[in-house]
């Protein structure tokens, strides 16, 4: 069963247009986002679709977790896939010329000095590469681009599209937010952001969450705000709303204030206040600002009874080739017991094969094979099932970049 909604969610998933939502951190902002798709739909009664946009794999996985019953006509994936799987892939030619009509691929280990030299990636390898300056988006950059001077990219967008949501919207760089203001205010796809600047935490990879806020400026966005928690005890939540000063109408009047631990000390001592405060019989965590201090913690708070350990970031986790999906499935295989088959077959990416063209082959396929079978030719039906089985195989090994493997 459906959780229910709020007062506050029922207003957010009742009012139309533009909308922007502020949504402190466990607020239910997934289940209000997923109950508006919803009714969204349900009210569409034209042949447009929606696409709901999140920063991650494992979120596009659980929004489409919790929309089983929406045809598979609208777009649930990442930013990247939108802007690759729906413009850059099928409308780069019309502005670059035929020789982008290609089989286009990305690896974000690949990395370019500029824009220009981007273009001259693609059309030279296939590989959608990734700028050295990090700050700069280079697949937003393009899409826009493309965007901009495709007709039959705008067309197809306007024609398909009546609305577009985006999850997270703090973690977007300049350039997405160049890219989706443009599909909102250009393009008219009405659009719904959800997020919350205080809880953007990729700044160091060009994230702005001003641009977060400069939505909330604009006169065609409605305004709505998220600030009552589902999630943590009362303690915690006064805690952090007395931090911001539009949350801080929330801090309630409560006795048990024991889950949290105020210790005021200075960057030598702070090893040893912090120690007195921990229950060193029980499992600890401590979570520092960067790798090179959560090390030095570690050091400073072990001694010959206790130990702390550091734990860096899994050398697995820098990979970044299209092919990375495959290598985590690889080890969550060997170290998780439960994880099986089904669950690589649901982490496998709308990059690492192209989505749309994944599906599209295997429908095709799959259609042929019907056929065989109500014509009853066993020959024809067995060719066709070692078709798909070939094309199967073929994307498994297409996706494997075997220099990224044999450099792990």
């Amino acid at each position: 069963m459906k959780k229910p909604l709020s007062p506050v969610q029922e207003n957010i998933v009742n009012t139309p247009g533009n909308i922007i939502v502020k949504a402190s951190a466990g607020t239910g902002k997934t289940h209000t986002m997923v109950t508006k798709i919803e009714k969204d739909i349900d009210d569409n009664k034209s042949h447009k679709v929606v696409a709901a946009i999140t920063f991650t794999i494992k979120a596009a996985g659980e929004i489409r977790d919790r929309l089983p019953a929406v045809s598979e006509d609208h777009f649930v994936g990442t930013n990247n896939s939108f802007a690759i799987e729906e413009i850059i892939k099928p409308f780069m030619k019309d502005v670059y010329g035929r020789d982008f009509d290609k089989e286009m691929g990305t690896d974000y280990e690949v990395k370019v000095e500029n824009y220009e030299d981007g273009i001259r990636e693609i059309a030279e390898s296939g590989i959608i590469a990734s700028l050295k300056d990090n700050k700069e988006n280079f697949i937003f950059k393009l899409a826009l681009d493309i965007a901009k001077h495709s007709f039959a990219c705008r067309e197809f967008l306007k024609s398909k599209y009546f609305k577009i949501y985006v999850d997270e919207y703090q973690d977007c760089d300049k350039d997405m937010h160049a890219f989706f203001m443009y599909l909102c205010d250009e393009l008219d796809i009405t659009t719904f952001v959800v997020g919350d600047a205080k809880q953007s935490i990729y700044m160091w990879r060009g994230a702005y969450p001003k641009a977060f806020e400069s939505i909330w400026e604009k006169t065609n966005f409605e305004k709505k705000f998220m600030g009552e928690n589902f999630r943590s005890c009362d303690a915690i939540q006064n805690y952090s709303n007395m931090l911001c000063e539009e949350t801080r109408t929330f801090v309630r009047n409560i006795e048990d204030v024991s889950a949290i631990r105020l210790v005021c000390t200075n960057s030598s001592d702070w090893p040893a206040d912090i120690i007195e405060e921990l229950d060193l019989s029980k499992k600890t965590a401590v979570l520092r600002y960067s790798k090179d201090n959560a090390r030095i913690a570690a050091e400073l708070l072990s001694d010959d009874t206790n130990e702390f350990i550091y734990v860096p970031t899994p050398p697995i986790m820098s990979i970044t080739t299209n092919s990375a999906w495959l290598y985590t499935a690889i080890a969550s295989f060997f170290i998780i017991e439960t994880y099986s088959v089904y669950d690589i077959i649901q982490v496998i990416p709308d990059e690492a094969v192209g989505y749309k063209s994944l599906k599209k082959n295997i429908q095709a396929r799959l259609d042929k094979i019907s056929e065989s079978l109500e014509a009853e030719d066993e020959d024809d039906f067995m060719d066709k099932v070692k078709s798909l089985a070939d094309y199967l195989a073929s994307c498994i090994i297409q996706s494997v970049d075997e220099t990224s493997i044999s450099g792990y």
